[in-house]
């Protein structure tokens, strides 16, 4: 099927959208990267969410309508424009995979599938444990996220499993 021409007005509306997308990344790359300058932090760990758009057989997977607008975000953009600023002020940016991240507790030896369950997840982006204490899901996530980094480096100046040691943690 051939698709249809599109009009100058949808055009001119496809090209703002993309320039608006285009700025925000840009001020938000900028504003993260003088926030890690102006107080000392030299090293930036980020998730890699690569490939988080198919499935292990390579296929795409239909994320639905909920969930389309953040799937369409330019990631590789976002990483490269934030790579970029971040070096030029001397700051390292280590990109981590994010498999269990958000399903391991906190307090959970390592960040591993051996270690995640699903079945702490109370409701959408809350997670309790046997305590009875509450954790915001993405929070945890960024923290694993960092834990993460400390595994496949083998840290140990800080110890990952002692993480409230650390002074500079931007969640």
């Amino acid at each position: 099927m051939k698709y249809p021409n599109l009009s100058k007005r949808v055009k001119k509306l496809y090209e703002k959208k993309s320039y608006s997308v285009f700025n925000f990344i840009h001020k938000a790359s900028r504003t993260i990267a003088e926030y890690c300058y102006e107080n000392d932090i030299n090293t930036v760990v980020i998730g890699d969410i690569k490939g988080i758009r198919s499935t292990s057989d390579g296929k795409g997977r239909n994320i639905g309508r909920n969930n389309q607008q953040l799937h369409s975000l330019p990631y590789d953009l976002i990483y490269q424009k934030l790579e970029y600023k971040l070096k030029r002020m001397g700051i390292r940016l280590i990109k981590v995979k994010e498999a269990y991240s958000s399903s391991c507790l906190p307090d959970s030896e390592k960040v591993s599938k051996s270690y995640a369950d699903k079945s702490l997840r109370v409701k959408r982006g809350l997670i309790k444990d046997n305590k009875g204490r509450v954790y915001n899901a993405d929070a945890v996530g960024a923290y694993n996220i960092l834990r993460l980094y400390f595994q496949k480096t083998e840290k140990t100046a800080i110890g990952y499993t002692n993480l409230s040691s650390l002074n500079k943690v931007t969640v």
